[in-house]
């Protein structure tokens, strides 16, 4: 009977360690951010700034000089590897993405707020008309490449946005000195 014990007891000092081994939670190291996405961020951070989770950009409109701002409320992002040609390639691209962004609701200042308006990323058709246009359907579409060790905005759906920095946040402050309803 002493054998026994003595070997059970062997056994779960030896199993124990190495069951409870694999059970540590080891902390996860975040993934580096590719160069695609730091070119992504450069070309939103050139157009957008953040309020309170909402993003505000200046949308130029031909036809007239004076850009109006739009804000979007619950503002997501895709993005998405693309394939390129063997002519692609050929001609120096190394590397292709799609970018687009969504919001669930929008409205213009121009100086005076508009109603809301539904947005982009309702889910359900939306999603569906998403997949099936290749990503095209969305507030802001960009598509860019790396060429020549060079990244570069290959095609952007409109609206056109102003990288305008100072001429945004000047509009911002007017926007946001007027009362506005939500």
């Amino acid at each position: 009977m002493r054998v026994k014990c003595l070997c059970l007891l062997v056994f779960i000092s030896i199993a124990m360690p190495l069951s409870f081994s694999g059970c540590e939670k080891k902390a996860e190291t975040p993934r580096p951010i590719s160069e695609a996405e730091k070119f992504s961020i450069t070309l939103l951070n050139a157009r957008f700034s953040e309020r309170g989770g909402r993003w505000l950009a200046l949308e130029t409109r031909a036809g007239t000089q004076k850009p109006r701002l739009v804000e979007l409320n619950k503002p997501t992002m895709s993005f998405e590897a693309r394939s390129f040609s063997e002519t692609d390639r050929m001609n120096g691209v190394s590397e292709r993405y799609t970018f687009c962004i969504f919001c669930e609701q929008y409205r213009y200042w121009d100086g005076t707020w508009s109603e809301w308006q539904q947005g982009t990323g309702g889910g359900g058709t939306v999603a569906l008309v998403h997949v099936m246009t290749g990503g095209l359907l969305g507030f802001q579409y960009f598509e860019i490449e790396k060429k020549n060790g060079v990244w570069n905005v290959k095609f952007t759906k409109p609206p056109a946005l102003s990288e305008n920095r100072s001429m945004r946040e000047q509009t911002i402050a007017a926007a946001f000195a007027v009362p506005r309803p939500n």
